[in-house]
């Protein structure tokens, strides 16, 4: 009897430090990516306060919506919990979870086409898994989801990162938090604002965004069976804890540019559900977004989600009723957040501090109209004009040698000093656009000089054609 008892100790033991080691090595070996850092700190203000204003969706929730904003504006503590192309059918359980930490008086949940279709490449379920680590794996909920859109060979990789990553078993990471750049990111609350700005080409293809027409067939039943189920649950959630739902459609260039669009199918299916909808895509004008204000055809900057998340806080406050918690204990850090909020996007706004017109010829064909240096911080941004038959830089591509003043050279990068070389260089392939463009982070802030040539897209050869010089005195410091 006692050896039996033994045993079953014996066993009991092992299985509760097993689980011990196993529940550590899938923290240790789990993939360093921004959600981690979102879902930390929602569970760290959670422990400290309730949250009354949650976000919830895609990177189209999590790029447009600052909670820095909102708790401003509204007067309110709120969060982003918005994860890298989430699609609905996950989208209901992330809610599900964040309910077991907190109890928010209003949830917005942002959907656009994307979202309520079904992950079914690598890379789509790849995305869903960075939301659904945040799910208890005990739940039913996630293994119904799990079973409808995984491969029975796929679950192990679902439910345990330490099988997921087993590629990188030999890089251990006590810490899976991300090391945002702040010369490029600034991150709060699950709000990742990017400082960059939309890409020449894209500028042109979208340039008539703000006029464009919705001349796409849309009506009441655009939206499918399995999406309306997806979303009944989630406001069925809601609902039963007495939670109001606000359901958004964040700015994206390309939604009128689709064939065929679900804005029309959420107004009906919003209607049915006595709940409200917005479509901010027909309020460009009123936010005063302009092209500058994306990051790309799909997502809004840090630019763009400051506009849009003033425009949707004061629709909130409108239409909403939330509790002032401006007396809280936490207001004052909310405050200042705000402070440093404000003060990074004057810092980080682009400036252009130099431009100049050239006309001069690279190579047979090949001209060099002009270009202009934009500066957001430490990142340099070249934009190049050329006049070209475009067939002719199919082989080529644009080299850009940056030489700093004598007293600046202390700033050139470490991999230049090592080389020996006393400037900054970058390239670029020029494809079917005659607007090129470059970017450096650097913390030089006087130029001296710049060289701009052409050469072989497969390998440096030496020169095609011929050098431009721009021998000129640059101040990155100067604003134009």
């Amino acid at each position: 009897m006692k050896r039996e008892k033994k045993i079953i100790k014996s066993g009991i033991t092992f299985l509760a430090i097993f689980s011990i080691v196993f529940i550590f090595l899938n923290k240790a070996f789990s993939s360093i990516y921004y959600y981690t850092n979102t879902i930390e700190d929602f569970k760290s203000l959670s422990n400290k306060t309730n949250i009354d204003l949650i976000f919830y969706g895609s990177s189209h929730s999590y790029t447009a919506y600052n909670p820095v904003i909102f708790n401003k504006k509204c007067k309110t503590v709120s969060y982003n919990l918005g994860s890298d192309g989430l699609r609905m059918i996950f989208t209901d359980l992330i809610f599900e979870e964040s309910l077991k930490y907190t109890h928010p008086k209003l949830v917005v949940l942002e959907v656009y086409s994307s979202s309520l279709t079904m992950p079914e490449t690598k890379e789509a379920k790849g995305y869903q898994l960075r939301g659904l680590d945040f799910i208890s794996n005990f739940s039913i909920n996630k293994a119904i989801k799990v079973n409808q859109v995984y491969e029975p060979k796929e679950y192990l990789g679902v439910y345990s990162t330490l099988i997921r990553n087993h590629e990188k078993w030999n890089d251990l990471n006590l810490s899976q938090r991300y090391n945002f750049d702040k010369n490029r990111v600034y991150y709060n609350s699950g709000f990742v604002g990017s400082y960059r700005i939309i890409k020449e080409n894209d500028k042109l293809k979208f340039k008539d965004f703000k006029t464009k027409k919705n001349n796409q067939k849309t009506i009441k039943n655009s939206l499918t069976e399995q999406s309306k189920r997806e979303l009944q649950r989630f406001i069925n959630i809601a609902k039963q804890n007495g939670i109001k739902v606000l359901i958004v459609s964040s700015p994206d260039l390309r939604s009128f540019y689709l064939k065929e669009n679900i804005f029309k199918g959420l107004e009906f299916f919003s209607a049915k559900n006595n709940i409200d909808y917005i479509n901010l895509n027909n309020y460009y004008k009123e936010i005063g977004l302009t092209i500058e204000d994306f990051r790309d055809p799909g997502h809004l900057n840090s630019y763009g989600a400051n506009k849009t998340s003033e425009y949707l806080a004061k629709y909130i406050s409108e239409h909403f009723i939330l509790k002032n918690r401006s007396n809280d204990v936490v207001w004052q850090k909310i405050e200042k957040e705000y402070d440093n909020y404000k003060e990074s996007i004057t810092i980080y706004k682009p400036k252009v501090v130099y431009e100049k017109t050239l006309n001069k010829r690279l190579t047979e064909g090949v001209i060099l109209k002009d270009f202009k240096i934009i500066k957001k911080n430490r990142l340099l941004k070249i934009i190049f004009n050329l006049k070209t038959d475009k067939s002719l830089l199919n082989s080529m591509r644009l080299g850009v040698n940056l030489y700093p003043t004598n007293k600046e050279l202390k700033h050139l990068s470490s991999k230049r000093k090592e080389s020996g070389y006393n400037f900054e260089s970058k390239n670029t392939i020029i494809n079917d656009s005659e607007k090129a463009q470059i970017e450096i982070i650097t913390s030089i802030n006087e130029i001296e000089k710049i060289k701009v040539f052409l050469y072989d897209k497969e390998k440096y050869n030496g020169v095609i054609g011929e050098t431009i010089w721009i021998n000129e005195f640059i101040p990155l410091n100067h604003t134009k």
